[in-house]
């Protein structure tokens, strides 16, 4: 009979708690909102010499954008973003990317003359940030050599290692 009375208890006790704690504490719903990431380009400005060219990053997503130039006779962009420079003058090009549009400014200037010493060439990856003194230097595929003013105005910084 104890056991009886005390397995009842517990049944109420059970039922009374499982029935009244819902409506007492409430569920923790779920109001997390994630903010949507900036999507933005590397660089909104760019200055290239005839002829040459610089690649465009999206940073903020890996989804794929639509590239278009303003003005095919200064710059063209490729599909992957890589800009070339035709003739002098300037060009808006931009990524469209869902709803969002992207921009930056081209300028192109004429081709600079050869008397650039080799003391003021610098080396220059499509991909990367830095501008270095050798081609060797960090693993670079594909570098490229400019001047150091054109790869400061692009917005090159120094490598760590060459400078």
């Amino acid at each position: 009979m104890k056991t009886l009375k005390k397995y009842t208890i517990m049944l109420i006790v059970f039922l009374t708690v499982n029935l009244t704690l819902p409506q007492a504490v409430p569920i923790f719903e779920s109001s997390i909102t994630a903010e949507a990431a900036t999507i933005k380009l590397n660089k909104k400005n760019v200055t290239l010499s005839k002829g040459k060219n610089c690649t465009l990053k999206i940073i903020g997503t890996k989804k794929k954008a639509a590239w278009k130039s303003s003005n095919k006779k200064v710059a063209t962009v490729s599909s992957k973003g890589k800009i070339t420079a035709k003739k002098e003058g300037s060009a808006k090009i931009t990524a469209k990317i869902g709803k969002s549009t992207l921009s930056c400014k081209v300028t192109v200037t004429a081709k600079p003359e050869s008397t650039e010493s080799s003391a003021n060439m610098v080396w220059i990856s499509q991909n990367g940030s830095k501008y270095h003194k050798n081609s060797s230097c960090s693993n670079m595929k594909h570098p490229e050599q400019i001047s150091k003013k054109d790869a400061v105005s692009q917005g090159y910084t120094p490598c760590k290692k060459c400078y």
